[in-house]
């Protein structure tokens, strides 16, 4: 787990490149620290300003999907990311399948429509960098914790994402992060029909 301060911390990686918006599942937890962002918040990307992924836009809480080629832009419509700025973790996790359909969730449900990407390339190479169409600006940088980023080759069902979600929110209950009522409330969120449940 490493703390991004909103000002000048970043991690880069090696390249994680998927061709023509081939299947892939990414996920990570995030909790922000402070009050919620007044600007755009841009926490994973790519080699350069086409490729990231906005949880905040300008005066409206939604995720936003920019790929590297041809440089086009895909908004779930009826998203709403403003949960993830209440000091809390949160569990968020995009994942794009073989007809290049883009699924965005937020602790383990599903967040917004589905939209279909319009791309020949993604490019995965930074953590909390942030970037606009202009290049490296500190206004878009993440602010807070961001904790076990995983990156699949395969789009991941729903039923997975949920497993994935109860999996870390077990975790962090067992090292005293949530309390059990937190851990109650976050589990009755989930269908009724979730493993977890039984």
């Amino acid at each position: 787990c490493l703390y991004y301060d909103g000002v000048d911390d970043y991690v880069n990686h090696v390249n994680v490149n998927f061709s023509e918006g081939s299947p892939h599942t990414y996920s990570a937890w995030v909790k922000w620290s402070g009050s919620a962002p007044t600007a755009s918040i841009v926490p994973f990307g790519g080699t350069g300003s086409c490729d990231f992924i906005q949880l905040y836009s300008s005066g409206s809480y939604t995720f936003m999907f920019r790929d590297h080629s041809p440089c086009t832009q895909t908004t779930i419509t009826n998203s709403n990311t403003q949960t993830l700025y209440n000091e809390k973790w949160h569990f968020i996790t995009w994942s794009i399948n073989s007809s290049k359909q883009l699924f965005f969730y937020i602790d383990g449900l599903k967040n917004g429509d589905t939209m279909t990407l319009v791309n020949s390339a993604i490019y995965y190479n930074w953590i909390a960098k942030g970037y606009s169409a202009t290049g490296f600006l500190s206004n878009y940088l993440w602010k807070g914790y961001i904790d076990e980023v995983r990156i699949f080759d395969a789009a991941m069902p729903t039923s997975q994402i949920e497993q994935m979600y109860f999996a870390g929110l077990s975790k962090l209950f067992a090292k005293n992060q949530i309390t059990q009522s937190e851990y109650q409330q976050r589990l009755a969120n989930l269908p009724a029909n979730n493993f977890a449940k039984e």
